[in-house]
């Protein structure tokens, strides 16, 4: 059983590890992906159980600086891979249902084959392929729309916060409904990541919340949850303007049972009225 107390989490001001409730979470001050010098020393220092790779570069910021987000999500997890096989450490990588393209009726397995529109799925997969390659002592947890993400902490904006709040505030919501997903609450993905790190899980494992949905179906959730009769008005992602290409679904299916999105998002809803109580 793996030692998650020492495991090393890069990447340690992601919105991701900041709700990681284990590990020795190193910043990119400390631990620059791109300098192998660097990742030589911090862990050579730390000796870590495993490693957690979670420097990343996202959807939106992959669109505007694509060489970016090759450094990074590609060549930077190459870098840290290739120590860490040095070293005989496991290495985990966050990956994401934005790799896949198919139709809104799709739900995609482990076993699908990937076929990404943009930027940041493409980086993520190549990162996939190269990961395989270079070592078996890996784990690759693909997940969905995350939420929960330190909405109070740090401040970071996600669709499902800016969605409360125009509630909150009895705005006009504007979603889409030609795009499916899997909702999932990060408290919900940090246990299950924990157990999967702790019971040595390798090869590609898919983890989200049960259920599928689309932005409208969300928010009619979140309506119901804060008893609001706040208007929606559907639209559609190609008015959206500067969106990257993404699949009608990105839904995953997974081996591994968590409880609903429903449930989720309403312990997420109660949890943010707690913090303002």
């Amino acid at each position: 059983m793996t030692d998650t107390s020492k495991a090393l989490i890069i990447g340690g001001e992601s919105a991701i590890a900041q709700e990681l409730p284990f590990g020795i979470k190193v910043s990119h001050k400390e631990l620059d992906v791109m300098n192998i010098s660097q990742i030589e020393q911090v862990l050579s220092k730390y000796k870590p159980s495993t490693v957690i790779c979670l420097a990343s570069i996202d959807l939106p910021t992959s669109q505007k600086n694509p060489s970016l987000a090759y450094a990074i999500n590609v060549v930077g997890l190459c870098n840290v891979a290739t120590q860490a096989t040095k070293m005989q450490i496991p290495i985990v990588m966050i990956s994401t249902g934005a790799i896949f393209n198919g139709p809104i009726t799709k739900v995609f397995s482990e076993q699908d084959t990937p076929h990404p529109l943009n930027v940041y799925g493409q980086t993520k997969y190549l990162a996939e392929l190269l990961l395989r390659q270079m070592t078996p002592n890996h784990l690759i947890i693909r997940t969905g729309w995350l939420f929960g993400l330190n909405h109070k902490k740090n401040g970071f904006t996600r669709f499902i916060d800016n969605l409360l709040n125009t509630i909150d505030n009895g705005n006009v919501i504007k979603v889409t409904q030609d795009q499916i997903g899997s909702p999932t609450y990060i408290r919900d993905f940090s246990i299950k990541l924990k157990e999967l790190i702790e019971s040595n899980a390798q090869g590609t494992i898919h983890v989200v919340n049960k259920g599928i949905a689309s932005a409208f179906d969300i928010a009619q959730e979140a309506l119901k949850i804060t008893s609001k009769k706040t208007p929606i008005e559907v639209v559609s992602t190609k008015d959206i303007s500067g969106a990257a290409a993404r699949s009608k679904s990105e839904a995953l299916e997974s081996k591994i049972t968590l409880r609903s999105w429903q449930e989720a998002l309403n312990s997420y809803y109660s949890e943010i009225i707690n913090d303002s109580s």
